[in-house]
């Protein structure tokens, strides 16, 4: 991982929704490396998140990518990374929502 972040987990399975504060849709300044990252989750992709070399056991793209138009003015139920690095994890029953404006970005980081 390139960046320091508040908190970090190495080699660990871990569920997304377990990190999350009660009460809160976001998580915030946390790093990733080599974990077994678990859903069920939609993760909408915020600022400053970095994301390379993970597997993904999505059939195909189509189930993996949710782009999310102009029109939608909020989301509700999908977790939100903000400052989040993942390197070299396995990705599993998790989806990526993300504004048009982002996908090249999303896409060159999740090797598509």
């Amino acid at each position: 991982m390139s960046k320091t972040r508040a908190r970090s987990y190495v080699g660990e399975t871990i569920r997304l929704v377990d990190l999350i504060p009660q009460n809160e849709w976001t998580l915030r300044d946390v790093g990733f490396e080599d974990c077994d990252v678990l859903g069920p989750a939609i993760v909408y992709v915020e600022n400053d998140v970095e994301i390379g070399h993970c597997e993904w056991d999505a059939p195909d793209e189509s189930a993996l990518y949710w782009p999310i138009g102009p029109e939608r003015q909020a989301i509700t139920g999908a977790v939100v990374l903000e400052a989040c690095s993942f390197s070299g994890c396995r990705m599993a029953g998790i989806g990526v929502a993300y504004s048009p404006d982002q996908e090249s970005r999303i896409r060159a980081g999740f090797g598509s």
